[in-house]
């Protein structure tokens, strides 16, 4: 019973009879028993096992005495100081004298002060026999687990919360449960259920006064958090992650101010965080002895792991931030010579956050003057230290504009490559201007760069000029490429409204946004839903924009129009049946004005259908090209056109005449329907023309070849 005996731990196999008192029974001398039992009462009251040892052997020859003995010895342990005795004694007696009416009597009288406010006493009293039972603790185990979910019981149901128990139904031995903020029926359990799912909580514990006095508690998180915390983590009596503390304090503070209460009630001293990405609080009784744990933890941790411990405990207490710098300079002078970047890390954090205690093992100022500076900045891994290095960088160094180039190829943070961007713009315009220029035609040498200048295009004055056709195929050549993967996310999101490459779409030729429009359904990088919103958006910009008209033929390679024809079948055969499923399955969930799932399906059949409708339209008009049959004596449908600068000393260019499905301008293949073939289809070898803009002369031509 958790109300029973001494101490809550179950009674112990029952103690030996005393020797004095054996004896005594063997040789059926009951006042020897008697005498010896109460000249041991006088002179050692609370050794209990000797009681209950001669009780036992008792019971089984003399119960009148054994009785008598016992209620005399009761007696003795009058007084709520001795109430645990009792209850030990009572137990112990019942394990081996069922029958004693006496020990029933004093349990069920402990289990009712344990539980005065029971609705339901008597009658679970009478439910589980207590007075008939041939195992009294067996029947007082099952009662008192009644009365733990008695009726007005208020409990804890992990994944359901906090509720209370509002009916008892013992002919078939179920309570129902109505937990907080649920509509609807009560949830019923069988009692053995209840005692395996559900925590009962006594008055005084957090979740109890939370479901009934919350505004006592809401108060507390007003005035004393420090005092909420306390409560809270006596009736957790665990450790808890940030997430656990808001749910347990959900309608205590308000989820609109959680973010700046927990902010500042986490500075309780008493508070102490973990380590690690998702640290768990305790509670100390006093701030000594929380801070005596943060620096234990903090002499165990390594050397990271240190560092975020400064930057959460930092101007806690004078002697917890002297022990943190003692700690990091002995970790940074051991790291000096193998580590740089972490002394350097531990320096800039020992300065800012610790008021520069212990820092004679090296200033930051000095490590940033050693020639390696720029990869010491590149191992600081704490944001704001990195930016504080770069920004010491200007400060000290007459090379800063040389460190400055070459760490913003490998600086990831938006903070330090705005600062460094600005520093050399007023420094040098033209030489960030080169460099800018640069990085957005090669964006493998500095992808983060590159993905923060696409951003900035649009913002920035200087930076406009580069939003135009070439930005375009450079972000699609970026997306292409697999060692750029951990930045296709950013990338896609610069074709959406207001992004530079959506910009840079409405400045478009008509030559160029139909090249564009040919690129993008071969292009991996971009979703379905985008191409799409990119495709209406194309044509309604460019009213004259069309790869064919309908009844107009077209040409493509066997492997454009065999891709095209798998693109067709799989729409067809899979996922238009797929997603008629689909609106089926979405249209059951009922109110179909409301129904998310329902309509986006519906779209989705809608964009297949016409996807499907397109192709098939073209792959009625297509005519594959046959290297065999193509004509070579002018440039035409599948030729390869070699160009010379007519001015002599130019740069030679090869261009392939295929079609719409084929063209990739950033390869120099165009479609034989874009303006700028028109130039070309029909000159012979030694004519000469113009093509965008600039004077060529045709030196040969050739059959295309695949790949």
């Amino acid at each position: 019973m958790t109300c029973g005996p001494r101490s809550g731990k179950a009674a112990p196999p029952s103690p030996d009879v005393p020797a004095e008192i054996r004896a005594a029974l063997d040789a059926g001398d009951v006042e020897s028993v008697e005498n010896a039992f109460m000249e041991h009462l006088d002179q050692a009251p609370a050794d209990l096992d000797y009681f209950i040892g001669a009780l036992r052997g008792l019971a089984k020859k003399w119960t009148s005495l054994a009785g008598t003995l016992l209620d005399l010895f009761l007696e003795t342990q009058a007084g709520d100081d001795r109430a645990g005795d009792r209850q030990y004694i009572a137990q112990s007696c019942l394990r081996f004298w069922p029958e004693c009416a006496v020990a029933r009597s004093l349990l069920v009288q402990h289990l009712r002060s344990c539980y005065p406010h029971s609705a339901n006493f008597e009658a679970l009293l009478d439910h589980c026999k207590v007075a008939d039972a041939a195992d009294p603790l067996a029947a007082l185990g099952i009662f008192e687990g009644w009365l733990r979910y008695d009726e007005g019981t208020v409990v804890f149901m992990p994944g359901r919360g906090v509720g209370r128990v509002c009916d008892v139904n013992l002919q078939l031995e179920k309570i129902r449960v109505r937990f907080e903020g649920e509509k609807g029926k009560p949830m019923s359990f069988r009692i053995d259920e209840a005692v395996r799912l559900l925590e009962s909580l006594p008055e005084g514990h957090f979740l109890y006064e939370k479901h009934v006095r919350p505004e006592s508690l809401a108060a507390l998180a007003e005035n004393e958090p420090g005092e909420l915390f306390r409560r809270l983590f006596a009736s957790m009596d665990r450790a808890l992650t940030a997430t656990e503390i808001k749910e347990l304090l959900s309608g205590i503070v308000p989820p609109t101010k959680w973010s700046a209460w927990w902010s500042k009630s986490r500075q309780e001293p008493r508070l102490v965080a973990g380590t690690g990405s998702r640290p768990a609080f305790s509670w100390k009784e006093s701030a000594q002895a929380a801070d005596e744990q943060v620096a234990e933890q903090f002499r165990a941790a390594g050397p990271r792991e240190k560092l975020d411990m400064v930057r959460k405990y930092a101007g806690r207490s004078e002697e917890l931030s002297t022990t943190m710098a003692d700690e990091l300079g002995a970790t940074a002078r051991d790291a000096l010579g193998r580590r740089p970047g972490l002394a350097l890390e531990i320096a800039l954090a020992v300065e800012s956050r610790l008021a520069g205690r212990g820092t004679e093992f090296a200033s930051s100022v000095d490590l940033i003057g050693r020639t390696d500076a720029g990869s010491l900045i590149s191992d600081i891994q704490d944001r704001a230290l990195r930016r504080k290095a770069i920004t010491l960088v200007r400060e000290h160094r007459n090379d800063w504009r040389d460190v400055y180039r070459a760490h913003v190829r490998e600086e990831t943070d938006a903070q330090c490559l705005a600062y460094m961007y600005e520093a050399l713009r007023d420094d040098n315009p033209a030489d960030l201007e080169s460099l800018a220029k640069l990085v957005l035609t090669t964006p493998s040498t500095a992808p983060a760069f590159y993905v923060w200048l696409c951003r900035e295009l649009t913002r920035r004055e200087e930076l406009r000029r580069h939003v135009g056709f070439e930005l375009v195929q450079s972000v699609l050549g970026a997306l292409s490429d697999p060692a750029l993967k951990e930045f296709h996310p950013a990338l896609r999101k610069l074709f959406d409204p207001a992004g530079s490459v959506h910009v840079a779409l409405g400045r478009l030729t008509l030559d160029q946004a139909r090249d564009f429009l040919a690129r993008l359904d071969r292009g991996p990088g971009l979703e379905s839903f985008r191409r799409e919103e990119i495709r209406r958006d194309l044509h309604s910009t460019y009213p004259g924009l069309t790869e064919t008209s309908r009844d107009e033929a077209f040409y493509a390679t066997p492997g454009a129009v065999q891709a095209k024809r798998d693109e067709f079948e799989r729409i067809v055969k899979k996922d238009l049946p797929k997603n008629a499923r689909e609106i089926k399955k979405a249209k059951e969930f009922g109110d179909l004005s409301e129904n998310f799932e329902y309509h986006a399906a519906r779209a989705r059949q809608e964009l297949l259908s016409s996807q499907a409708k397109t192709l098939e339209d073209q792959l009625g008009r297509v005519r594959e090209i046959d290297a065999r049959a193509v004509d070579t004596s002018a440039a035409n449908v599948g030729t390869r056109v070699t160009l010379e600068p007519a001015p002599d000393g130019g740069e030679t260019i090869a261009i392939t005449i295929l079609g719409p499905w084929d063209s990739d301008p950033s390869r120099n293949i165009i479609s034989h329907l874009a303006p700028a073939a028109a130039d070309l289809l029909g000159a012979r070898v030694g004519d000469t023309l113009t093509y965008r803009d600039e004077q060529f002369r045709v030196t040969r031509i050739d059959v295309w070849t695949a790949g």
